[in-house]
């Protein structure tokens, strides 16, 4: 700057002359800083928890498809089958003493 030049007021454009105007301006940019950074919890479980279910499904869908089928094996012989089964077999083939095919069978003559 030259001597001869008056220095520039830069007054007129000051923004903390009037000093309510320039709070609340401050306070409403620090507000808008702080609701970026914190996201909401909707948000978050949606941003965290989508994610973290499918690969809880995925896991638990591996885990199911590859477990071991035990095979079928026949009944020991003897084996006591349940009274439902046993009456099932009974009313489906159509025959026979109920009575005998529960193992209680004999002499019915003394009803």
């Amino acid at each position: 700057m030259h001597e001869d030049e008056e220095p520039v007021d830069f007054s007129p454009i000051d923004p903390a002359r009037d000093a309510t105007r320039w709070n609340a301006l401050v306070a409403s940019v620090a507000a808008r800083a702080r609701a970026r950074r914190k996201p909401s919890l909707a948000r978050e479980l949606t941003r965290r928890g989508v994610p973290a279910f499918a690969l809880a499904a995925a896991a638990a869908a591996i885990v199911w498809l590859a477990r071991p089928r035990p095979s079928p094996s026949p009944e020991p012989a003897g084996a006591a089958r349940a009274p439902a089964d046993v009456l099932a077999t009974w009313a489906l083939d159509g025959g026979g003493d109920p009575i005998d095919l529960l193992g209680e069978g004999g002499d019915h003559a003394g009803r």
